[in-house]
């Protein structure tokens, strides 16, 4: 058995995507890196338009600044989780 079968398919997201201390999110290592760049644009055209929406408001309350925090931060732990991935693939070739 080679160490690349050796390590699990499924891959927690960073703890930050977790929101707790249990592993709940996770991603299959055995996707093509283009899905998984796929994912990751998404999450990042999400928190672009959030960002983006934020300047439509002249004067936002702190609750909905502190949301869209909340939100940003989730998805760029999601989308750092898999640029470690592909990362740790293209490192292994």
């Amino acid at each position: 058995m080679t160490n690349s079968e050796n390590t699990p398919r499924f891959i927690p997201l960073n703890q930050s995507s977790q929101c707790n201390s249990n592993n709940v999110l996770y991603y299959d290592k055995h996707v093509p890196i283009e899905s998984i760049l796929e994912c990751a644009t998404g999450r990042l055209s999400a928190i672009l338009g959030l960002v983006e929406s934020l300047h439509e408001y002249n004067n936002p309350s702190p609750y909905a600044v502190q949301k869209i925090a909340i939100v940003s931060t989730l998805l760029l732990s999601d989308v750092m989780s898999l640029i470690n991935m592909i990362q740790s693939i293209t490192q292994d070739r």
